[in-house]
């Protein structure tokens, strides 16, 4: 361990290691780095099963960091996202209280991007439409056991 003269002389040189701070950093990047969790076409349609785009595998938990949402037509589309929770006999609805992109408009040939943290436990679900066809999403994440 280092002593306090040590962390003093490291800390005047920019540099910070207290009790191997560096690799705990590093050990918590590499686990937590994210991948695509799902990628594919928005559908239109409104129910359930159609809209859903991920659920929570049984066993882990996972988290979710990133939404990349393109609009390939040259008229603009609305999409909604929504986290929900769920229900006795299979997923939740999706509905305005459960919304965490609601009635978003993205430009013609544009491209939305979302960013934060998300985590689902068991059974949860990120539901999603878009107003029109043409409207991509690239999810990305990770699961922890």
């Amino acid at each position: 361990m280092a002593n306090l003269d040590d962390i003093f002389a490291t800390q005047k040189n920019g540099v910070v290691a207290i009790n191997n701070l560096a690799s705990y950093i590093q050990n918590i990047s590499t686990k937590y780095v994210g991948v695509t969790l799902y990628q594919d076409t928005l559908t239109t349609a409104t129910g359930t099963t159609d809209m859903m785009i991920y659920t929570a595998p049984t066993g882990s938990r996972s988290y979710i960091t990133e939404l990349d949402i393109t609009n390939t037509n040259a008229t603009p589309a609305n999409v909604y996202f929504y986290i929900v929770a769920p229900a006795t006999s299979g997923p939740g609805t999706a509905a305005t209280t459960n919304a965490l992109l609601y009635n978003v408009q993205i430009p013609g040939n544009s491209i939305f991007q979302w960013t934060g943290a998300l985590l689902f436990t068991v059974g949860y679900t990120l539901q999603a439409r878009a107003s029109v066809s043409g409207v991509n999403i690239i999810v990305t994440g990770g699961t922890v056991a």
